[in-house]
């Protein structure tokens, strides 16, 4: 078969395909349009169930939470920053007594920083001042030496005063007794509500009946 007769066989086939084309769409405005004998009615009903099977998907795909790779978005709550903090890593040791008042060992006690605070995440929850008003956070380290778990009071070894006066102010945030199991580090964190005019801050770090070493804070808002 040459070209000429490829070519007329190939326009001949187009406009029977075109009549046909034209003969749907004109029953389908005029209403009468009919299913091919080979089509049923179900077959149309799942084919269209399968379609919104296919939208459903789709559509619950675009409102999902966004992921990250490897895992699932990350919804833990995220701590406060601290308005200003000043590091201090001042180390003490001190004595660790049993019932009979007899030393048995000594815990280190680490001040490692002094934060002011905003809001910040107290025993799981988040924690926020009200307006005039601030927190003063000391992040601890206390590290207990002695072969049996120990509990022990952080608040006892700090104490703040402001403004120039001679009152101490201990503190009100904490979750003492602090336990610490044996030959371990624990940290943990104390402080107290102040103002956000307050100042010359200066702490004092210590036992209660003993000597107690004086810092000054420059902590500012």
């Amino acid at each position: 078969m040459d070209i000429k007769n490829i070519n007329h066989l190939y326009i001949k086939s187009f406009k029977v395909a075109q009549n046909r084309t034209s003969s749907v769409f004109s029953n389908l405005t005029k209403g009468n349009f009919k299913l091919p004998q080979n089509i049923k009615k179900n077959h149309l009903i799942y084919v269209g169930l399968g379609i919104l099977v296919i939208l459903s998907f789709l559509a619950g795909k675009s409102f999902a939470p966004s992921t990250i790779i490897g895992g699932t978005s990350d919804e833990r709550t995220e701590a406060p920053k601290p308005i200003a903090t000043q590091g201090l890593n001042k180390k003490f040791n001190f004595p660790l007594r049993d019932a009979d008042g007899k030393e048995v060992a000594k815990i280190t006690f680490l001040v490692e920083s002094a934060n002011l605070q905003d809001a910040f995440i107290y025993q799981g929850k988040l924690a926020r001042s009200v307006k005039g008003r601030t927190f003063l956070i000391f992040n601890l380290k206390i590290t207990n030496p002695y072969t049996k778990t120990i509990e022990i009071n952080a608040k006892d070894y700090i104490r703040v005063k402001l403004n120039n006066s001679n009152e101490q102010l201990a503190p009100e945030i904490h979750n003492d007794p602090v336990e610490i199991q044996a030959d371990s580090t624990k940290y943990t964190r104390i402080g107290l509500p102040i103002n956000d005019t307050d100042k010359n801050i200066v702490i004092l770090i210590g036992e209660l009946q003993g000597e107690k070493e004086t810092i000054k804070l420059s902590l500012e808002r």
